[in-house]
């Protein structure tokens, strides 16, 4: 049966546009039905982002701005995809939508939402809960894209800190690279840098000479990790992107929220650094002692590529629909609608 689901979810520097990205990835995945999101206008870089999408786009003043969102597209399903909500919010939502589902929610909303999914979070058990890496939601380009090659010799390595990058991770390690970047003359650095990033305001420019290039706003992130060897990122959903095409990673957590996220470990391919007293010590040594141990590379590459991440996003699907399919009915009929 056709529903009408509407999609809510703000993206701004302080959170970068992971919220934004993801909703879309699953607007698309549910194309099959009538969808639509919901922003506030303060927050423009997402606005941008949806409505680039050319998918219909509530932009709204406020909270109060809601219901009239809600009169006018008549949603069967509400996804809220903006942290931590209220019980009061997700009560009032569920008087007015059939069925609420909620996107990594710590708040008291999700003991009252009729689903929860959160994908960043592993500990989680409570039964209206799915939580952990299963219900990974990758975008479309990383559903048919093969993973990476492993190489014994690094010939690539992309750094990657989503849409805004609010800790300014880029010039951190922009200004180390190219303090190293001469004494590895066959590797090239790729700094992969989002919308809400001025590269230039922050002195990120490409230095031809010692391999670095700088890519903005690119739009097939997988034409340039395909050749990566290893990946720099924060702690966001782009861990599950890596994981998928194989790349291991050097973490850095740009806030507090993303330190309690429990994927980026090593026994998922990941080196995690954290966040407090990162010094460019820490990351020159870190890097350096990657490129010179193949045998780590190889056993971070094999943890990654075994997990079935792929999956993930038709489990998110049957959640949202509240469907009873199992994952197999579900993944068989996208593959050959696809």
């Amino acid at each position: 049966m056709r529903k009408r689901i509407l999609f809510r979810a703000n993206g701004y520097r302080d959170i970068g546009l992971g919220h934004i990205y993801n909703c879309l990835t699953m607007a698309k995945l549910l194309s099959d039905h009538d969808v639509a999101f919901v922003t506030e206008q303060r927050y423009q870089e997402g606005v941008i982002k949806f409505k680039e999408s050319g998918i219909k786009t509530y932009v709204i003043d406020g909270e109060g701005d809601i219901e009239t969102a809600i009169k006018n597209f008549k949603p069967d399903i509400w996804v809220n995809d903006c942290l931590d909500t209220s019980a009061e919010y997700i009560t009032w939502l569920k008087k007015h939508v059939d069925r609420v589902v909620t996107m990594e929610d710590l708040g008291s909303g999700s003991e009252v939402a009729d689903a929860v999914i959160n994908a960043v979070y592993e500990w989680d058990d409570r039964p209206f809960v799915n939580s952990g890496w299963k219900y990974a939601c990758l975008r479309d380009e990383f559903l048919t894209s093969p993973s990476c090659s492993f190489k014994k010799d690094v010939e690539r390595v992309i750094v990657m800190f989503g849409g805004t990058d609010p800790s300014n991770y880029n010039g951190l390690l922009y200004g180390t690279i190219k303090e190293i970047a001469k004494h590895y003359k066959n590797v090239t650095f790729d700094f992969i840098t989002g919308l809400g990033y001025d590269s230039e305001k922050n002195g990120i420019v490409s230095v031809p000479d010692l391999g670095i290039e700088i890519h903005s706003d690119v739009k097939k992130v997988t034409e340039y990790m395909k050749n990566a060897d290893i990946a720099f990122t924060s702690q966001g959903r782009t861990i599950f992107e890596l994981a998928a095409m194989g790349i291991p990673s050097i973490v850095l957590a740009q806030n507090e929220r993303e330190q309690t996220h429990t994927f980026a470990q090593m026994d998922h391919g990941f080196l995690n650094l954290g966040r407090d007293d990162i010094s460019l010590e820490v990351v020159r040594n870190t890097l350096d002692w990657l490129i010179n141990t193949p045998a780590i590379r190889k056993n971070m590459y094999d943890l990654m590529v075994c997990l079935p991440i792929r999956d993930g996003i038709f489990r998110v699907k049957n959640v949202i629909l509240g469907n009873d399919n199992s994952l197999e009915r579900c993944y068989e009929k996208n593959r050959s609608n696809n």
